[in-house]
């Protein structure tokens, strides 16, 4: 999305394949078109984010090496103008609250997991209309 022509690039932060498949499918079905890379470590985000330069980053919070929180800020220290949501299980209300507040734009529990697209699409709407 960084030109006219360019296909919208997502980065998904997750450890596990089957969410990431499940999210992928969820955007796709809803006409999404977009090409994904997913990384599992804090290491490879930073590699990834440099290499892949993501338009959207679509995260989970609780993860083996580090959290969404963690990300969100690795994310908005590289580039505060990539679009971050929170796609995650694990995640109370206050957890959210604090998220949104460091920066996220938005979250999706993962039971809602219907909601994603519509949730990307606004996001990106707001980055593109302050651009």
């Amino acid at each position: 999305m960084k030109g006219n022509d360019s296909i919208l690039r997502i980065l998904f932060v997750e450890d596990l394949s089957s969410d990431v498949e499940l999210e992928v499918m969820e955007l796709r079905k809803e006409n999404i078109v977009f090409e994904h890379i997913t990384v599992f470590t804090g290491e490879d985000l930073l590699k990834t984010l440099a290499e892949f330069k993501p338009d959207l980053i679509i995260s989970d919070y609780m993860m083996p090496s580090f959290n969404g929180l963690q990300t969100l800020k690795i994310v908005k220290e590289f580039n505060s103008d990539i679009p971050f949501i929170l796609c995650t299980g694990s995640v109370n209300e206050e957890i959210a609250v604090q998220c949104i507040k460091s920066g996220a734009d938005d979250y999706v529990i993962k039971e809602h997991m219907t909601r994603l697209p519509f949730t990307v699409r606004e996001a990106l709407e707001q980055y593109l209309s302050v651009l």
